[in-house]
């Protein structure tokens, strides 16, 4: 029954690849051939068995398939021993070969994996990355890449030629930066780049040690928010308002302007306010507003704040010079105390009194002059003058009591 159900499965496949020349041949008989010897049945059997050893090499195959060839000989050799006609054994025979050529040779099978292999790989490769992750410039690097790698995978003669293949193309494709890489590498480009422009915005030596330490913060704080910035809007933003912080600290020339100018207006408000002019005479007066004037022209002429000082002395110095009607008055009284006690002393001669008399003279000349000196206004020193002038005249010289002593002898 077992050696039936094998030919009768070998001569389906036989049929079923149409190796039989007519209908009736798919159908085993089971019948001896008479026409046959058994020797010559034996040697066909042998000749068939020696066909089917030699089809396939065993070495040709893998382990599992090396076991299914073997199955494959060992049942076609026993459905050949089983044949009672050399139809049967040329059925058996080919019916072995039919099984024998489904079994897949290492070849064939390393031709499908390797086919697998590149459909995987392509597929993978397909797959590895997003092209929306992408920039259109890297889009295009991308699908150049796959392509590529594509045609790589395509050539490669072995699988392991195709993961290399594969593996190259994903190197390639990782160097290819997304726009999230690239939007991180422009955002840390463009904030070295604020950090430098703001160390380099200013000259610190420009500034005084107070103002060094205010823009050294002030750049350190630019520095913190741009790193903080998530945007190169916001770099842009950050560094705007770290400059426009230094912006506002003064520069030592600055500082300078500032100071020479604040000087001034000090130096020409104290020089306005030195003297007042209702103390002077008219003339007085246009002297000092002269030198008010050219005080100021000098003041806005220095160049820095110890000249503007100078010029401010000088100016004060020239005003003392100016005297004030008080000052004249005091000088033109004191003028006229002084003629006025030279008259006083060259008013008469002492010598032309007698002793008495001059005692006399001498008391009021010291007299007048003390009311001389008393005097207050130049009024009072003519007053005193003429007072004293007329206490003396009332003092008669040797001559006037001379001519009068006749006469009182005379009268005696």
């Amino acid at each position: 029954m077992k050696m039936k159900r094998i030919l009768s499965f070998l001569l389906a496949l036989i049929c079923a690849f149409s190796l039989c020349v007519g209908m009736s041949a798919c159908a085993p008989t089971g019948d001896p051939d008479t026409s046959v010897t058994e020797a010559e049945l034996a040697a066909a059997k042998t000749a068939a068995k020696t066909a089917l050893s030699a089809y396939a090499d065993p070495e040709n195959y893998r382990e599992a398939e090396r076991t299914q060839l073997a199955s494959a000989v060992a049942d076609g050799n026993a459905a050949i021993d089983a044949a009672t006609t050399k139809d049967d054994i040329a059925a058996a025979l080919a019916g072995a070969k039919v099984l024998i050529d489904a079994i897949k040779t290492d070849a064939t099978l390393t031709a499908e994996e390797l086919t697998a292999a590149k459909t995987a790989a392509k597929t993978a490769l397909e797959g590895y990355k997003n092209a929306a992750d992408y920039r259109d410039a890297e889009k295009a690097e991308l699908s150049a890449l796959i392509a590529e790698g594509k045609r790589a995978i395509d050539d490669a003669a072995d699988i392991a030629a195709v993961s290399a293949a594969l593996a190259d193309a994903k190197a390639k494709i990782d160097a290819v930066k997304t726009d999230a890489t690239l939007t991180v590498e422009e955002l840390a480009t463009a904030k070295d780049a604020a950090k430098r422009e703001l160390d380099a915005y200013v000259n610190a030596e420009n500034y005084r040690d107070a103002e060094k330490a205010a823009l050294a913060t002030s750049i350190e704080n630019g520095k913190t928010a741009v790193d903080a910035a998530e945007d190169i809007a916001a770099v842009n933003a950050t560094l705007a308002d770290a400059k426009a912080a230094i912006d506002e600290i003064k520069t030592d020339a600055e500082l300078t302007t500032e100071e020479l100018a604040a000087a001034k207006t000090n130096a020409k408000n104290a020089l306005s306010s030195y003297a007042d002019a209702d103390d002077y005479r008219d003339a007085e007066k246009a002297e000092l507003a002269a030198a008010i004037a050219e005080g100021n022209r000098k003041i806005d002429a220095a160049e820095n704040v110890s000249d503007v000082n100078t010029a401010l002395a000088n100016a004060k110095a020239a005003i003392d010079g100016i005297k004030t009607g008080a000052e004249l008055t005091a000088e033109e009284l004191a003028k006229a105390k002084d003629a006025a006690k030279r008259e006083l002393d060259a008013y008469v001669n002492a010598n032309d009194y007698r002793d008495a008399e001059k005692a006399e003279l001498a008391t009021a000349i010291k007299n007048g002059k003390s009311a001389i000196d008393a005097a207050t206004d130049i009024a009072g020193v003519n007053a005193a003058l003429a007072s004293a002038k007329t206490k003396i005249d009332t003092l008669e010289t040797d001559a006037e009591i001379s001519a009068k002593e006749p006469t009182i002898r005379s009268s005696v």
